[in-house]
């Protein structure tokens, strides 16, 4: 089973509707949807926003957005198009489920980097990973260790995809119809 995410309706109701989903990784425009302050790095990974808050957000931050990944010329349509099924919908709240994919092992950036990101609206937004060691996942019980060189993630773009789980070959390779889900995932109407 793959680990999923889920933007729904009024999320403490017996009402609550399926808006979007996604399986195995954060779709990038749902990163300007959650605020920093709603971040919290022993979070479970669920944020219940108020909706028109929530799109507020998302209209301030899709121009940077738009610009970070210039090269998804569909960038700022799908999102705007997640917005205004948001601003159709008659509930207070929606809720952002994330906690099956926000789940870094530390040294990795996490969520709270990647909206620190958003909200600087740097698109040269730096963060260092340190050398460590680690055990090797092939030689279980064997005790063997793998040394993992320091890394720099240099842009902001090149952050949000390692906290999104997405590469650059997944946004090349994408056809029209997968990259609209890999910017706001799968949009349920």
């Amino acid at each position: 089973m793959s680990a999923r995410g889920a933007l729904t309706t009024s999320p403490k109701s017996k009402g609550s509707k399926l808006v979007s989903e996604s399986s195995n990784y954060i779709p990038l425009f749902w990163l300007a949807l959650v605020p920093t302050e709603s971040w919290n790095p022993d979070f479970s990974g669920w944020f219940e926003l108020p909706r028109k808050e929530t799109i507020e957000r998302g209209q301030k931050y899709l121009p940077f957005l738009t610009d970070v990944f210039s090269e998804i010329k569909l960038f700022q349509k799908s999102a705007e198009t997640l917005l205004e099924r948001l601003s159709r919908l008659r509930c207070k709240t929606i809720g952002i489920n994330l906690a099956e994919l926000a789940i870094p092992e530390p040294p990795l950036p996490d969520l709270g980097i990647a909206l620190t990101a958003i909200e600087a609206e740097d698109k040269n937004f730096q963060f260092s990973i340190p050398a460590r060691k680690e055990v090797n996942p092939f030689f279980p019980g064997e005790n063997k260790t793998l040394d993992i060189p320091a890394r720099e993630i240099s842009s902001t773009r090149e952050l949000l995809l390692e906290v999104s789980s997405l590469t650059n070959r997944e946004l090349e390779n994408a056809k029209q119809n997968r990259l609209v889900e890999l910017v706001i995932g799968h949009v349920w109407t």
